[in-house]
């Protein structure tokens, strides 16, 4: 017998075959800082990178997914929420083993417990300058997370719908390094802005589900 996160699961790989919302989505969480960026940004000089949507259930068959607090003081993104990920290596030979080989690393979660079911947009990153490729897999049952303490401040485990819930939209005010202050739009996870590039992302997985009907808040 399917179980809710199995019937989800396969739901969501049937829709990340159709055309994506990419942009439209994106820029619902997008911020006239990152709008102003972009005005200097050069495909030329971008460094690749990808991320993880790891999906699983807990023991009710929530949805569930997990995210990480960066540790403060390890670069510009440092002490922000984000999906487990990083820059692509040589190695790597295509975009989603990064995905996978980063996840493994951060979190602990070995590439034979994930099965893949697609891919999200890729979006820019430009005060890094990087293009994130995001990746969508899921373990059947909750994995046994391992955090790297010298990147990982903390992992949160998060009921995909709840994060993903109007009530979870806020803003606040960041003030970036030439004293320019913009407002900039976020999901709010346990008192802590998720936002950025992990936020534009979210909002992707939002339309798609919105759209679908199986996100009606």
């Amino acid at each position: 017998m399917k179980t809710k996160f199995d019937i989800f699961r396969n739901q969501l790989a049937r829709l990340l075959q159709n055309e994506l919302p990419g942009s439209e989505a994106h820029r619902a969480m997008e911020s006239e800082m990152r709008r102003k960026l972009l005005h200097e940004w050069d495909d030329k000089k971008a460094r690749l990178s990808a991320v993880m949507l790891l999906l699983y259930p807990d023991e009710n068959d929530r949805i569930m997914t997990v995210l990480t607090l960066k540790q403060n003081g390890i670069g510009i993104h440092s002490g922000q929420i984000s999906l487990p990920g990083g820059k692509f290596e040589p190695e790597d030979m295509t975009l989603d083993q990064t995905a996978l080989r980063e996840t493994e690393e951060e979190i602990g979660v070995h590439p034979y417990e994930i099965t893949l079911i697609g891919q999200l947009s890729s979006l820019v990153i430009p005060r890094s300058g990087f293009i994130v490729y995001p990746f969508v897999g899921y373990s059947t049952v909750r994995p046994q997370f391992k955090i790297q303490d010298s990147e990982v401040a903390r992992l949160y485990e998060v009921d995909l719908f709840n994060l993903l819930h109007h009530s979870n939209k806020n803003s606040f005010l960041f003030t970036e390094e030439h004293g320019e202050t913009f407002t900039i739009p976020s999901y709010l996870l346990d008192n802590r802005h998720l936002w950025g590039a992990t936020a534009m992302i979210m909002s992707e997985v939002e339309h798609i589900l919105r759209k679908e009907g199986l996100l009606t808040d």
